[in-house]
């Protein structure tokens, strides 16, 4: 998570050990000329160099006390011996220049009691000072802590000058000229080691600088500095490098030399407080990131200690504010992450010279309660002046973890779906290269799928279909637009099937695509049905124009409607000068007819009929009116049934109007002339019976009359004329029951077929028993149709049986049943002559007899009566028959529903 670093001799710290042990060997110099040159009294000890005057005990011990204020001023576990130690050097030095010269405390006369100079006093108070105020760790001292230093290291700077210029035991008329060389050379080193010993001040930095401010500040120090000192040397050596003449000249060079150093650190001093007014600053806008970051952050130090951390830190990992300071950075890391965590925090390495470095990674945290947190955390390195720092900047990924964990089943669910689905399915980069092919492309074309990537798939693309497809293509990958195009896509057997393709782009927030989704769904059967379609739609309009039948299509909700070019045809209008509304058509409609018209079509909207058709007159473009038949029917109404939409035809029918107009009046003519006719011939029947029933009477009369007294000759004539009458008499009368049948207006009953066959045969008794014919009726069923009539059928047939039988006795079957399609048969079968195919159907016309002169009774009126009377009821009758082998006379009449 986060790494400490070692400490290498560059930091600041470091720097500070430098100083410290300056001072240090400084104050030990002090402390052994103390020690050792007076306390054992040893003269070498007393006087370092000879013909130099010896440091007192008094300045060597106010020495000594400075350096270990100096020493440990800036640590605050050492604040109170710093503070110690400079409260006693000013004790030392108000006692030499303030007591002493007042009179309060009179010199005496052991060494001990030799005061400091005034130079050394001024010195050592001015350094004691800048040691309380590094000591008290001020905010904003900078400028008076420099300017003490200055002022300490000034004296015995300007002291060094002039002993080097002038000879070790120059002394002036000032009472700064007083300084010994070796305590103006320890209170220099001590006045250095005051610069430099505040963490604040920037002389360090400037002297490191690669600028020309930098490169000047180190020539003056080397100037101010080391040119004196090395003068100073060779004069220790005995070579005087001036004369007495020299010595104001020197004097002023070397107040000058001071002069330059002082303003080259009071010039860095300033910069200094400008850029450090600029750098807090800065601090003030790092400390509000810092603190009202919404990301986690924490300072570790270099032993692993959490220094700082901002409310955000403490809410990720749970804590309450100011109890994540001073815990170790490990107590943020799962038990099972430790090891390696300590082991990667002590391989962290700081990247070179820019004392910044950063790391990027997501691990697990370790939160107050004991759960984990998901971090993406970044490391960062800060050059401190105890040490080095790590910033560790967090962000809680929970969201994004559970996200990402979404995204990945959502992935999995995507490939799992796309694996099942029909469809061929596939995605392609945003720059319209394919990427995935799912397994049922794989298996239709029979081809591996990083064969076909990224354009390989294009092979088993028809080629009469590949350029419009990749126009299209391009087109979507550069607009991002949807595609939709159909082409042919090669089986892996090699057949060609036509597929509906969509492709739609998958897009980010800020709208750039990140990915294309596509699918190809087989619609070969759907083409083919379109093709057939075509050619159906095509064969109907044709169809249309053929029967001259005008489309319409009615949005009963907007009033539009659609009229086909036939329909403009038809009326002699021209495509749009009509309005294309639903009601207009009303207002075409013949007056006599408007209303009927509006009548039924509000009866089909109101759901009374299934559909709408009435008959009515158009008025066309050239203002006649002609029939139409219009037809239609609601297709489409909502939850409530009321109508949306119908669709019908309008069919010109003015020429079968002309022709129906023609045929009533022919029908009611026939009708006319037909009841004429009836009405003649049963007259005319009724009126003939009169004279033939005369006519026969007086044949009877005559024949009994004259009985025995005609000849064979006669008697010929006379029966001849006897069975004229009476076949004519015959025929009137079959005439008369035929102009009959058929004529009753009486509706259909339930007729009991056995009861008729049962009253007819009652009525051919006689002729049955004279003809030694067997009969044998089945039971049959109820039919619908008139008793007496059917009575007539049934005794016509039997007659008809009867009179054509062969040689032997006759046998009839009589028969009946009933379908399912609402009819009954009934059979009459006879063992007769038989009839030939080829005349069967000529016995059912009237006067129709096949052999006339066969010596049989009948008058050819009978079977067309039958054929009358069953056809009037809605059945049929015909023959079955073969010469020789008898016939079979059916008939069918509707069954009894009620009885079924």
């Amino acid at each position: 998570m986060m790494a400490a670093h070692h400490r290498d001799a560059d930091s600041p710290g470091s720097g500070r050990r430098i100083f410290r042990l300056a001072t240090l060997g400084t104050a030990a110099i002090a402390a052994f000329v103390v020690a050792v040159g007076w306390g054992l009294d040893w003269a070498p000890a007393r006087t370092i160099v000879p013909g130099w005057p010896a440091t007192t005990p008094a300045t060597a011990t106010g020495i000594g006390l400075l350096g270990l204020s100096l020493a440990t001023a800036a640590s605050t576990r050492s604040r109170l011996a710093s503070v110690g130690a400079a409260v006693l050097v000013l004790l030392v030095c108000l006692w030499a220049l303030v007591l002493v010269p007042a009179g309060f405390v009179p010199p005496g006369d052991s060494p001990w009691l030799s005061l400091p100079s005034i130079a050394t006093s001024v010195t050592l108070a001015t350094l004691a000072v800048g040691s309380l105020l590094v000591s008290g760790n001020p905010a904003r001292r900078y400028r008076v802590v420099g300017l003490v230093a200055l002022v300490g290291l000034m004296l015995p700077l300007h002291r060094l000058f002039v002993l080097a210029l002038s000879g070790p035991g120059r002394t002036g008329a000032s009472p700064f000229d007083t300084m010994s060389l070796p305590t103006a050379t320890m209170l220099a080193v001590l006045g250095i080691a005051g610069l430099l010993l505040h963490p604040n001040l920037p002389y360090r930095s400037l002297a490191a600088a690669r600028d020309t401010l930098g490169t000047l500040f180190r020539a003056g120090i080397a100037v101010a500095v080391f040119a004196p000192l090395l003068t100073a040397a060779g004069v220790l050596l005995g070579s005087r490098i001036v004369d007495q003449d020299l010595e104001g000249l020197l004097a002023w060079a070397s107040t000058a030399m001071s002069l330059v150093l002082a303003s080259l650190l009071w010039t860095g001093l300033q910069m200094f407080v400008r850029l450090q007014a600029r750098t807090e600053s800065l601090a003030q806008r790092f400390e509000r990131l810092f603190r009202f970051s919404p990301m986690g952050k924490v300072l570790v130090d270099d032993t692993g200690r959490i220094r700082t951390a901002n409310p955000a830190s403490e809410r990720i990992f749970g804590y309450r504010a100011g109890e994540l300071v001073g815990r170790s950075i490990e107590d943020l890391v799962p038990e099972p992450l430790r090891d390696v965590h300590r082991r990667q925090r002590n391989e962290f390495e700081r990247p070179g010279d820019s004392g910044i470095g950063a790391s990027n990674r997501a691990v697990d945290g370790l939160r107050a309660d004991g759960s984990r947190v998901p971090l993406e955390i970044t490391l960062t390195t800060l050059p401190d002046e105890e040490g080095e720092m790590v910033l560790a900047t967090m962000a809680d990924i929970s969201a994004r973890r559970a996200a990402e964990l979404a995204l990945q089943e959502s992935e999995n669910r995507y490939r799992q779906l796309t694996q099942s689905l029909p469809q061929l399915v596939w995605t392609c980069r945003p720059t319209g290269e394919c990427d995935f092919l799912n397994a049922q492309w794989v298996a239709y074309t029979g081809v591996p799928e990083q064969a076909q990537l990224p354009y390989g798939w294009l092979d088993h693309v028809h080629p009469d279909d590949r350029d419009a497809l990749m126009s299209s293509w391009k087109a979507a990958v550069e607009t991002g637009d949807d595609m939709q195009v159909e082409f042919r896509i090669r089986r892996h057997d090699g057949l060609y099937r036509w597929f509906d393709t969509r492709a739609t782009a998958i897009k980010d927030v800020e709208g750039r695509i990140v990915k294309w989704f596509g699918s190809n769904t087989d619609i070969e059967d759907r083409k083919l049905f379109e093709v057939r379609l075509h050619e159906t739609q095509r064969r109907f309009e044709l169809a249309v124009q053929a029967t001259r039948e005008g489309l319409w299509d009615w949005n009963l909700v907007t009033d539009d409607i659609y009229l086909s070019p036939q329909w403009f045809a038809m009326l002699g209008y021209a495509e749009g000068e009509v309005p294309y509304r639903g009601d207009f058509r009303a207002t075409l409609i013949h007056p006599d007819e408007a209303q009927g018209w509006r009548t039924v079509l509000q009866q089909h909207f109101d759901a009374r009929t299934p559909f709408h058709s009435v008959e009515c007159r158009f008025r066309a473009h050239d203002g006649t009116y002609r029939w139409m038949l219009d037809r239609g029917q609601v297709v489409e109404r909502d939850a409530d049934g009321r109508p949306l939409r119908m669709v019908g035809t309008d069919t010109d029918i003015s020429d079968r109007k002309v022709l129906e107009l023609s045929l009533r009046q022919q029908t009611e003519d026939l009708t006319r002339s037909n009841a004429d006719l009836e009405r003649f011939a049963y007259i005319a029947s009724h009126d003939l019976q009169e004279p033939l029933r005369m006519v026969a009477s007086f044949l009877q009369l005559l024949d009994r009359k004259y009985e025995g007294k005609l000849d064979d000759t006669g008697r010929q004539y006379l029966d001849f004329a006897v069975g004229g009458a009476r076949r004519m008499q015959a025929l009137i009368q079959d005439l008369l029951r035929y102009s009959r049948a058929g004529r009753s207006d009486e509706p259909l009953v339930r007729v009991d077929m056995n009861r008729a066959l049962a009253v007819a045969l009652d009525n051919l008794s006689v002729a049955i028993a004279d003809a030694g014919a067997k009969v044998s009726p089945d039971v049959l069923p109820p039919a619908r149709g008139q008793a007496g009539e059917l009575t007539q059928v049934f005794q016509n047939l039997v007659q008809n049986a009867l009179r054509y039988g062969g040689e032997a006795a006759p046998e009839l079957k009589i028969s009946g049943e009933c379908t399912d399609d609402g009819m009954c048969t009934f059979s009459v079968q006879d063992n007769g002559v038989g009839i030939a195919p080829q005349h069967q159907d000529r016995i059912f016309e009237l006067f129709k007899r096949l052999n006339p002169n066969d010596g049989k009774s009948g008058t050819g009126i009978g079977l067309a009566t039958c054929k009358r009377i069953i056809e009037r009821f809605g059945g049929r009758i015909w023959v079955e028959s073969q010469p020789g082998a008898g016939s079979t006379f059916r008939f069918t009449l509707p069954s009894d529903t009620e009885q079924r």
